[in-house]
Order: structure tokens, then sequence, then C-alpha cells
């Protein structure tokens, strides 16, 4: 099944490519990552366990419905809303740069704080601390001080999407502003020590330079050996051993390929579900449903801190796959993969088509295709993708004052 399911994703990604011509989109991106996962898999000397069939046919319910999707959406001739159709609201420019600027420097500085709090030998190891923290809610929780806490917020809402706008739009005409600030973003991500932040930041700058042709088919292996460098800085710098206790193919089996027999232990395995289905998918509204049901709690281990499964390393992710499969089993993976590439080849079509605002949250949720064979980051971070939606919205919009009428 592993050599007819590699042929598959081989004819999909090669069909893809020569449909829409450009390594950006989501059809390409999908077919062409599972494909080449598969392939170090069953090629590579890795360690872990075989997949099943089962696996296969999983995976085939969520690529080809999210390739053919999002291809058909190309056909699609609904105009886009006049709302959106502009490229620059001056006004909310003109108030985020400094705002940008400022938050910076400060969520830099709290989040350092934080961790020598929680560890003062290894900062970036306490910072780690701190995060997984906050995702289990832990009573003993160090929170940020409200100065910091504040900051942190505002920094992870609108940085990314304003530093990708300057470099997007060039309204800046002064260089060094746009330097300064990118180089305080990335700053910011690295001090963070989060290789989800850090994979988001490059990928992101990634994507938009690759539509603006910055980045070419002869530089595109370096541009990927870079982007996956500074991903494994944060990996060393949080382990207590440092770079002595790093080694490298435990590192590729853990984060490249450890999810995928994990996942294939979670279909032969018993329902994960504890409360209602749709714990895992729809975890950030578990607050909203319980105004209207407030015996509704969620699941204890929504993020799967304390959910490890041996493959035979002790792994904690299971693939984008995972929360909808959890949830509404074989049928929620072929119905959110629709979903996805509904989302993503919509965006997609979009950006071709040169609408700043669909380049921008494009670039931003990018991420999120890279990374499904990881976990699913769309749904699990719904909250701060919406929020970066709605702040990329209020960055490419514009109202007159007289009549409310679109420009």
């Amino acid at each position: 099944m592993a050599g007819i399911t590699i042929l598959i994703l081989l004819f999909l990604f090669i069909f893809s490519y020569i449909r829409v011509k450009s390594m950006l989109h989501p059809a390409v991106v999908t077919s062409g990552l599972w494909f080449v996962l598969l392939v170090l898999y069953t090629y590579l000397d890795h360690g872990l366990y075989e997949l099943s069939d089962k696996f296969y046919y999983a995976l085939l319910l969520w690529v080809i419905p999210l390739c053919i999707v999002s291809l058909l959406v190309l056909h699609s001739r609904r105009p886009m809303p006049a709302l959106l159709t502009n490229d620059v609201n001056e006004t909310a420019i003109k108030w985020m740069k400094p705002i940008v600027f400022i938050s910076l420097i400060i969520a830099s500085i709290g989040v350092i704080y934080r961790g020598h709090l929680y560890n003062p030998e290894n900062i970036f190891h306490g910072i780690r601390q701190a995060s997984i923290a906050t995702l289990k809610a832990d009573e003993f929780l160090i929170a940020l001080p409200l100065w910091a806490y504040i900051f942190v917020e505002i920094t992870n809402a609108i940085a990314l999407p304003f530093c990708l706008y300057i470099v997007l739009l060039n309204k800046d005409r002064k260089k060094i502003v746009c330097v300064v600030l990118i180089s305080l973003l990335f700053l910011y991500t690295l001090i963070r020590s989060s290789k989800t932040s850090i994979a988001q930041v490059i990928f992101a700058f990634f994507c938009l330079l690759w539509y603006k042709q910055k980045i070419n088919k002869r530089n595109f292996l370096l541009a990927v050996g870079l982007i996956f460098s500074i991903i494994l800085i944060p990996h060393i710098m949080r382990r207590e051993d440092g770079a002595e206790g790093f080694i490298f193919i435990e590192f590729i089996n853990l984060y490249l390929l450890g999810a995928l027999p994990a996942f294939d232990s979670i279909l032969h395995s018993y329902t994960l579900i504890e409360d209602f289905s749709g714990e895992y998918t729809f975890r950030a509204l578990i607050r909203i449903f319980n105004l209207f049901d407030p015996t509704i709690v969620g699941n204890s281990d929504p993020f799967n801190l304390n959910n490890w499964t041996a493959v035979p390393l002790p792994v904690n992710v299971y693939t984008g796959l995972f929360s909808f499969y959890a949830d509404f089993g074989m049928v929620g993976i072929a119905v959110f993969a629709t979903l996805y590439g509904l989302i993503f080849g919509t965006l997609y079509k979009r950006m071709q088509e040169g609408y700043t605002i669909a380049i921008l949250i494009y670039a931003c949720l990018f991420y999120v295709l890279l990374f499904q064979f990881f976990t699913d980051y769309l749904f699990m971070f719904f909250w701060p993708n919406l929020t970066t939606c709605f702040v990329i919205t209020l960055m490419t919009i514009r109202i007159e004052k007289k009549n409310l009428r679109i420009q």
C-alpha cells in the first residue's frame, strides 16, 4: 500500500504543479510534502514502527479532497467583496509602526524575565517550561507581569502582519526602519524559544519572497536549508544538556517522522473522546459552548501534552489529521480536508489576483500547510489566526467618512 500511495501522491503533485505552475499552491504543497515524507519513511532506516494500510487510506482521504477542492476553487468567478479590495489603510499603518517597535522590545524583555523566574540557569528552557505550563493551565503558573502580558499580546497580534506588509508594498522609504523592525521580530521570535513561532515567521517571509520572485528554483534548497537550521536553534538552546545532548537522527525521527506512526496507533486504539465529539477540533470554542451548555468542559488534555505514544520513541503529536479523526472518524478527515482545500484554495486564488489582504493572510498561515504532518495549527490556534486575519483586514481597508463607501 505504501508504494501505491507514493505513486498517487507523486501523480497529484505533478498534476497540480502543471496546472498552477507554483510551489505555493495548497495542492502542490500538500501532495509534495506527504510524498517526500512517505519516501523518507519507506526508505530511510529510522527505526520507527511500520505503517499500516489504514494509515495510507486515511492519508489519501485527506490529501485527495484537499487537492481537488483547492484546484477547483481556481475556476470560481465570484468577485472579491469591494470592502476588501483596497491596498492600504494609511491611518492604521501610521499608528501601528511605533506600537510594533515598542511592543517588540518590551515583549522580549517580559518573556526573558519570566524565563529567568522559571529557570535562572537556562532562560530558554525556562521560557519553554512557562509555555507548557500555560497550555496545561497549571495552577502554579508564574504569570507574566501585566505590563509584559499586554505588550506580548499586542506583539503576537500585529508584529508579523505589519512586517510582512512593509516588505510587500515597500511603503516605508527608510530602509533602516524596515531592517530594525524585522530584526526585532526575529529576535523576539527566537527568544520565545518556540519552533512553531519561528517556523511561522520564517515560512511567512519565505512565502512572501517566493511570491515576489525574490526566491527562485536556484536558491530554493539554500533557503530551505537555512530555514531548517534556524528552526534547530531553539530546540538546542532550550535543552538542559545543550548541544552536547543533541542527536540529529533523533530530532528527525521525533519532529519529522514520529507523528506518522503515532497517528497510525490512534487509528487502531481506543477512543480519546472524554466529553463530546468535537472537543479536539473546536477546543478554542469551549468557553462559547459553555454559554449555552455549562456542562461542556472539553477534553482534559486537548493539546496531548500528557498523551504519549511509543513509536518506539515517545511522541505526543499525531499529524494534522488527528483532531478530525478523533472527533468525527474517517468522515471527519474528508470533511475537514475539503474545508482546508476551500480556505487555502480561495486565499491562493485571491493572492494570485494581487489582493493585498489575501497575500498577507496566506503568508501568515502558510506554515499551517507545511506543518500538517505534525499537527493541526489552523484550529489549534483558532483565535490567534482569527486575530491575524482581523489585523490584516484593518490594515487593508479604507472607508470614506462622507458616505462610508469603499474607495
